[in-house]
């Protein structure tokens, strides 16, 4: 039961579906029987505490925006000025309260319409992206237009309440108008946070995922209640509840490092790989910068095998939890050689066969290792299995076919690739041309073939983004005068046929012959 809510993804499910089914068990729970429960003061009470918890995280993000130049966190702290702005007036207005003695359009305008309008400013900020800088001028202008908007309705509502429209918004067919957009922004939020929290695994952002559903469904529930009774109540219980939740995730975000927003806008995995620690988890971190220190060279083979693997990954559509797998798992696939001399790991010639034995149980050091931590059950499978082969004349287990997953196919293939286009202290590195070609030659035999074509297409791109990103600009090219040449004579007609070299690989090169289990460059180093 433990292992089953592991995930905090899990953990908000549950919580979510709670909140579901207490309106549908009313007729047994008498929850939301209809029994009328007046009472003024405790409706100005809740009301206030709401609008302090949004005023509070208001001041957070908006102090975060400002230290970041963040425009993101300046929409979302608006956001949550202009919710704790309109519950505010809505708690004044509240007929026989402090302001008026009846019911005035004032308290239901500012109830029914606060949350369509903080989704609105969470929808706008998740629109935005999440890399931009912007100057502190729009961020004081974002928060400045929205303090004078929730002057000007406080003004308004509470000075001349019958000039605002009387829609009767708590009744159908009206209330179906404002909850029909009002519900598309809650669940186009609600699907991103859920994208992002699958993603980073953080208890906040699942925590913030389900308050973002708490709030939709507490829009629900008070927009077709009869004020004042039981549903009304529960109504306000749920928006207390969802704010509770969104303020916890959003404090809890803004205290890192590197913000979950990042990742809102593209859940790419490679957003992972900028930051293992705060996004990835402590351990992973940990064996990285151990990694790191002890063997570099493996290190720095890590994170190209991780940045290929999750680039591959979306390359053949999978999904954010495979896709962080991936991320994972490319970043440790290797830890198993923290148990290897390193007089063995970097052997500039040909490995004994006790050697190459020790090598080849690096992926059994590497599981063992990770098992004893925890936390690492989704990623096993991979670094124990990405020196398989389709054939089953892999290792540690010989797995063929069916029984090695697409997850540790894509490690496998990436792994090998940025072996055989590194440079190694045993061979020089292979042209993107001859490590393709390698991997198409044993394709269905060592390597996935779709996961080959996927791979390619890769880093194909990667290449020719480079060689773009390298050229110089066409204006910049000198103009030059060609003087004639003078050509030799004896030539045949047409002019010169100009020779060029041929394009003989490098002794080193012409030394590593792919070997029948082709990929492998252990092996290649002991055939």
């Amino acid at each position: 039961m433990t292992a089953l809510f592991s995930h905090p993804l899990a953990r908000a499910r549950a919580a979510i579906l709670v909140v579901l089914l207490l309106p549908l068990t009313s007729p047994v729970t008498g929850l939301m029987s209809g029994r009328m429960l007046a009472s003024v003061t405790a409706h100005v009470l809740l009301v206030g505490v709401m609008s302090a918890v949004a005023f509070v995280v208001a001041l957070v993000a908006g102090h975060a925006a400002w230290m970041r130049h963040d425009l993101r966190s300046a929409v979302v702290a608006s956001g949550f000025t202009a919710v704790g702005g309109m519950m505010v007036v809505h708690g004044l207005a509240t007929p026989g309260g402090p302001f008026f003695a009846s019911y005035v359009p004032t308290v239901q305008v500012a109830g029914v319409l606060a949350l369509p309008i903080g989704a609105s400013f969470v929808a706008v900020a998740l629109s935005l992206s999440p890399r931009a800088r912007h100057g502190r001028r729009s961020i004081v202008l974002v928060q400045a237009a929205t303090l004078v908007g929730v002057a000007l309705f406080a003004l308004v509502g509470l000075a001349a309440p019958h000039s605002l429209p009387d829609f009767a918004l708590m009744q159908a067919p009206t209330s179906y108008v404002v909850l029909t957009p009002a519900l598309a922004l809650f669940g186009w939020s609600a699907w991103r946070s859920h994208r992002v929290a699958d993603l980073t695994r953080r208890p906040g952002d699942a925590t913030l995922f389900t308050g973002i559903v708490v709030l939709g469904t507490s829009l629900c529930v008070y927009i077709t209640s009869t004020p004042f009774n039981e549903q009304f109540w529960f109504g306000h219980a749920l928006e207390f509840i969802g704010f509770a939740c969104i303020s916890a995730g959003i404090a809890a975000d803004l205290r890192r490092p590197v913000s979950s927003w990042r990742l809102t806008e593209h859940v790419d995995g490679r957003e992972l790989l900028t930051s293992s620690e705060e996004l990835l988890g402590g351990y992973v971190h940990a064996l990285t910068v151990t990694l790191s220190q002890v063997d570099p060279s493996t290190w720095n083979h890590s994170r190209r095998v991780a940045e290929l693997a999750v680039e591959v990954g979306e390359e053949l559509g999978l999904d954010s939890p495979s896709v962080r797998r991936l991320a994972v798992a490319g970043l440790v696939h290797d830890i198993g050689k923290l148990r290897i001399p390193h007089s063995v790991l970097h052997k500039p010639g040909k490995l004994t066969d006790e050697e190459f034995s020790l090598i080849k149980a690096h992926p059994d050091f590497g599981a063992e290792l990770l098992g004893e931590l925890r936390g690492f059950e989704g990623e096993l499978g991979i670094v124990l299995g990405h020196h398989e082969k389709l054939s089953g004349r892999g290792y540690p287990e010989g797995l063929a076919g069916d029984e090695i997953d697409l997850e540790t196919r894509i490690m496998t293939a990436c792994d090998v690739y940025d072996a055989l286009t590194d440079s190694r202290s045993y061979k020089e590195p292979w042209s993107l041309e001859r490590a393709v070609a390698l991997l198409h030659e044993e394709s269905g035999e060592s390597f996935d073939p779709t996961v080959v074509a996927a791979l390619e297409q890769v880093v194909r791109r990667r290449a020719e983004a480079d060689w773009v990103a390298d050229a110089p600009p066409v204006s910049a090219a000198p103009t030059m005068a060609i003087p004639p040449i003078d050509l030799p004579s004896g030539l045949p007609e047409g002019g010169a046929v100009l020779a060029f070299p041929a394009l003989a690989p490098t002794a080193a090169e012409a030394h590593l012959t792919p070997p029948a289990a082709a990929g492998d460059v252990e092996h290649r180093r002991a055939a």
